[in-house]
C-alpha cells in the first residue's frame, strides 16, 4: 500500500463556488469579496470566520464535504491524481495566504 502527502497552494475556488450557492450568498453577502486586497479592513470579517464551530466556517466545510471534486479545483486535481496513480491512501494539505479569505478557504 502506497501512502503519500500532497501539498497544494489554493486560490479562491472553494469560496467562489460557495459564494454562488444559496447558503453562501446568504452568509457572505457581496460577490466582490474575493477581490479584496490583503490589507483591506474587510479581511477581518473573514478572519473572524476561520474557526470551527463558526457558522460560515462550518457551512463552507459542509459544502466542500458534499462534493469536493465539484467544489474545489485543488481537491479535484488531487483525487484525479490519486485515481490515475493508483494510490491506495493519500493525504492532502491545502496552503493559503495569511489573510482572512486565505485562511477561511
Amino acid at each position: 500500500m502506497v501512502s503519500e502527502l500532497h501539498l497544494f497552494t489554493v486560490g479562491v475556488s472553494i469560496l467562489q463556488n460557495f459564494g454562488r450557492c444559496d447558503v453562501g450568498k446568504e452568509l457572505m453577502g457581496s460577490d466582490r469579496w474575493y477581490r479584496l486586497p490583503p490589507d483591506s479592513p474587510e479581511q477581518q470579517k473573514f478572519m473572524s470566520w476561520t474557526r470551527r464551530d463558526e457558522r460560515v466556517f462550518d457551512a463552507v466545510l459542509r459544502f466542500v464535504d458534499s462534493d469536493p471534486r465539484r467544489d474545489s479545483i485543488e481537491l479535484n486535481t488531487f483525487y484525479r491524481f490519486e485515481s490515475l496513480a493508483g494510490v491506495a491512501e493519500g493525504e492532502a494539505t491545502l496552503l493559503a495566504t495569511d489573510t482572512g479569505t486565505g485562511l477561511l478557504r
